[in-house]
């Protein structure tokens, strides 16, 4: 008995570990994905937020900044574009949902992250938050303050 309490006290701070850093390689990935086709389309001031509460630091290129927060629980993009247009924005938007999905997609396939069963276990929880992320981004619906991704799709549609 003793032992079966410790390996599930082991068992419990691994899936810890796994949540606190594959969520936030999770919304880093998908805030990416809006950077590079923001790039593409020519926005200029380009901003990537990531996380919540107080702020631990920033990086600052000539057009881009990265803002950390200390809870990595959510991420926000924003940007400038000189020349609007809706395809413009469509691809910006759908830019972090698509990255999420290639990234789960390529991790579930096989020999990608497979080795110890520990190291496989992370690559595949890391997989399955990437494509959640991309499915819960690309269904459109507003929360609040918050709009996913799909939802900005379809309007931008209208």
């Amino acid at each position: 008995m003793k032992y079966l309490n410790g390996g599930l006290m082991i068992g419990f701070i691994f899936v810890l570990l796994c949540f606190i850093s594959i969520l936030p390689i999770t919304i880093l990935l998908h805030e990416l994905g809006h950077f590079f086709c923001a790039l593409l389309c020519k926005a200029s001031r380009i901003t990537i937020t990531i996380g919540i509460g107080k702020k631990i630091g920033q990086l600052k290129s000539k057009n881009s900044t990265l803002i950390l927060h200390m809870l990595p629980l959510s991420g926000k993009t924003s940007y400038e574009i000189v020349h609007y247009s809706k395809y413009r924005q469509i691809l910006i938007s759908i830019g972090g949902p698509v990255l999420n999905g290639i990234v789960g997609f390529l991790l579930l396939l096989p020999g990608i992250g497979h080795g110890d069963q520990l190291i496989t276990f992370w690559f595949q929880w890391l997989a399955l938050f990437n494509v959640w992320m991309f499915f819960v981004n690309i269904l459109p619906f507003k929360f609040g303050k918050y709009s996913s991704d799909g939802w900005v799709v379809i309007n931008s549609l209208k």
